[in-house]
């Protein structure tokens, strides 16, 4: 029976080749933009989940009033992160990081300025999951004038191809404008875009004298704590809390000679909290994040346009299907006559909707193999051909797949199966289905949504 289903379907489809063009045409269209747009969102929600800790890791953030102005910063101050680890119950480990943006790089007759230098502590590949491909991830950015560089930036300054090149590591390269030596003793894999801070290489921080500065109204870096696995979120926050308050109070009173609890009667503020490292790319609403971050505003805005588009395109086959539903009404009237039930011709109409859906989505594949680099040329972002096949995409891929040919099916299986057989012999049915109101209110349903989407579009534009 099944092969039969197929036999008839594809019978179908090459006998009326211009109408099966123009459906798959509109379906691989909407399903390709569909994807793109998939991809689009599941890379913005896909940030920073590459860390295997990321789920217990923290980003610490300062706010509070100063001189009636609110502030709320990503910013922290250098002594925070040994002394959470000494006297916060729940965090296991913290370390800071800060980026250096223009930096000067020289390598014998090599010179760049470098975008994005990170400055870090020594338990960087500890705390976080960057794949270190040279050096030892246990004894590295612990002494001054350290660098690890990136494949990128080793093969910009010494042509490095891992396993075919000789090594920079112990090479000697002048950093920043006092033309300092530093030694490199590191590759890393280039971090993926998918993380809220990138870097081309990475200084260590003891370099750094500000690192060293006690004083903690100084926020001047970014600190990161990691809670154990029975930590409890809120707890350690009261302990953050508890713990500002008594190293911040003693500066308050020093600098402006009120103490604490007298700053904040009169209106003042001071103090942190943490943020997961997974809201910080789409709910993180402060300054001073070391890259600028995403909004989930719109997420759901491209979620919304995606549904939408796919929407378009399944009324746009429901619609061709009813317009020449008088055709096929025939079929239906002589297979009803000689004995088919209604439920297997549902089936019949429902595997050719999925049978074309299926067509459509393979060409989409292409269109949207196609269309990615010009999707991360737009969007700043690097998805290459491979994430197709990755398990989210395939997931998405199979969803679509079924769901447009179900849903673009639906409507014209019932409506063509319900007619009775007497009267489609009768030819009695044509002036009804040209008529059907159901057409029409898609119909207007589908310009709508594409006025909408095109008045949208320019406003934005503009």
């Amino acid at each position: 029976m099944l092969r039969n289903y197929f036999k008839v379907a594809f019978r179908n489809i090459f006998r009326h080749k211009f109408y099966s063009f123009i459906n798959i045409f509109g379906l691989t269209i909407g399903i390709s933009v569909s994807l793109l747009i998939s991809f689009y969102v599941f890379d913005e929600l896909s940030y920073d989940t590459f860390h295997e800790d990321a789920d217990r890791i923290y980003q610490v953030h300062m706010k509070g009033v100063l001189q009636g102005k609110p502030f709320n910063g990503a910013n922290s101050c250098s002594p925070f992160a040994a002394a959470s680890v000494e006297e916060v119950p729940g965090i296991e480990e913290a370390i800071r990081i800060n980026l250096w943006r223009d930096v000067v790089l020289r390598y014998e007759d090599k010179i760049y300025t470098e975008k994005k230098v990170l400055v870090a502590d020594s338990n960087f590949f500890e705390f976080f999951t960057f794949k270190l491909k040279e050096g030892n991830p246990n004894d590295i950015l612990n002494e001054v004038n350290q660098i690890i560089l990136t494949e990128t930036s080793a093969k910009k300054y010494f042509g490095y191809e891992a396993g075919k090149s000789e090594s920079p590591l112990g090479k000697m390269v002048e950093f920043g404008t006092n033309k300092t030596n530093c030694e490199v003793v590191g590759i890393v894999e280039d971090p993926p875009t998918n993380s809220h801070f990138v870097f081309d290489m990475i200084y260590s921080m003891v370099s750094w004298d500000t690192s060293r500065r006690p004083d903690w109204t100084s926020n001047n870096l970014h600190t990161y704590v990691k809670l154990n696995d029975q930590a409890n979120v809120d707890a350690v926050q009261e302990s953050v809390s508890a713990m500002s308050d008594a190293h911040v109070g003693p500066e308050i009173l020093k600098y402006i000679g009120v103490s604490l609890e007298e700053w904040r009667a009169a209106g003042g503020d001071y103090g942190y909290y943490i943020q997961p490292i997974l809201d910080i790319h789409l709910f993180s609403d402060v300054d001073g994040q070391i890259e600028p971050p995403g909004d989930i505003a719109y997420v759901y805005l491209l979620s919304a346009i995606s549904i939408f588009i796919i929407l378009i395109a399944c009324i746009n086959f429901m619609n061709l299907a009813t317009a020449r539903s008088a055709g096929r009404a025939k079929e239906v009237g002589i297979r009803k006559t000689v004995g088919a039930t209604k439920r297997r011709l549902i089936t019949q109409f429902l595997l050719e909707s999925v049978l074309l859906s299926i067509i459509s989505t393979a060409l989409a594949i292409i269109v949207l193999w196609l269309s990615l680099p010009y999707l991360n040329q737009m969007t700043g972002k690097s998805i290459g051909i491979e994430y197709i096949f990755s398990g989210n995409a395939l997931i998405s891929i199979a969803v679509i797949m079924v769901l447009v040919g179900v849903l673009a099916g639906s409507y014209p299986a019932f409506y063509l199966t319900s007619f009775q057989p007497g009267m489609v012999l009768k030819g009695s049915l044509s002036k009804g289905a040209k008529g059907s109101w159901i057409r029409s209110t898609l119909v207007v349903f589908q310009f709508a949504i594409s006025i909408s989407l095109i008045v949208s579009t320019m406003i934005i534009y503009k």
